[in-house]
């Protein structure tokens, strides 16, 4: 089992399918691949290998994913709230907070996720393929495997700092008009 980290971008706004090329890439079955934002930075110097620990003692879980401090989804919010704090360093204190409190615990997420983080394994992938698309595809594609009755699980000792339209707010979304919209 290895796990391969990626940061997918679709010039020509199908993430979906970007995603799906990255996971074809993937040698074996039982590899997985960890799809992170591109403004979004794990924070602890050895992240990797926290991560590889959860998911090799977690070989059932349908996908990962974890804190971030702003993120549209709030049961992956640390506290519940979006940051409002642009300081690296609190963000880092709060990574390293985390990760000592919780290490490798995990939390069963009954709804569909936030993908600013997303771990799956290539044989769940298989099953499973992101649609084309540019919104909404990690929803889809969480919603289908919880359907399923795999569990999407949040770890709880790993945090990310996202970005997330810390100065334009929230519902800014003029950023994605540089994006032919795929269907």
């Amino acid at each position: 089992m290895d796990i391969y980290n990626f940061t997918p971008y679709a010039q020509n706004g199908n993430l979906g399918n970007a995603y799906n090329d990255y996971m074809a890439l993937l040698p074996n079955d039982d590899d997985y691949a960890c799809f992170i934002d591109g403004d979004a930075m794990f924070l602890t110097d050895d992240w990797g290998h926290q991560i590889y620990e959860i998911v090799k003692k977690n070989p059932q879980v349908g996908m990962f994913t974890c804190y971030a401090s702003r993120v549209g989804c709030p049961a992956q919010l640390y506290n519940g709230e979006m940051s409002e704090i642009g300081d690296i360093r609190h963000h880092r204190r709060v990574a390293y907070d985390l990760k000592d409190r919780y290490k490798t615990k995990l939390t069963n997420l009954p709804n569909v996720i936030s993908g600013h983080l997303m771990i799956i394994q290539k044989k769940t992938w298989k099953r499973f393929k992101f649609p084309n698309g540019l919104l909404g595809v990690d929803n889809y594609i969480s919603g289908r495997i919880q359907q399923a009755g795999l569990p999407v699980v949040l770890m709880r000792g790993v945090y990310v700092m996202h970005y997330y339209r810390l100065l334009e707010g929230r519902k800014y979304k003029n950023h994605l008009n540089k994006f032919k919209q795929v269907k």
